[in-house]
């Protein structure tokens, strides 16, 4: 348990040292993840919806 509140700290530091040492670079990435979250999710809903469709 005290490992894995250590672990927590620790990433914690890193993402602030990160956010404020280069906060274009943070500010890129979260872009990127928010992109590729969509990008999955409307893959995922139309697979979903071909299946259904299937079905029927």
């Amino acid at each position: 348990m005290k490992l894995k509140k250590i672990g927590l700290y620790l990433l914690l530091a890193f993402l602030v040292v990160f956010l404020i040492n280069s906060p274009n670079e943070a500010a890129k990435l979260v872009k990127v993840t928010g992109e590729n979250a969509g990008e999955w999710f409307s893959t995922a809903s139309s697979a979903f919806t071909r299946f259904l469709r299937s079905l029927i």
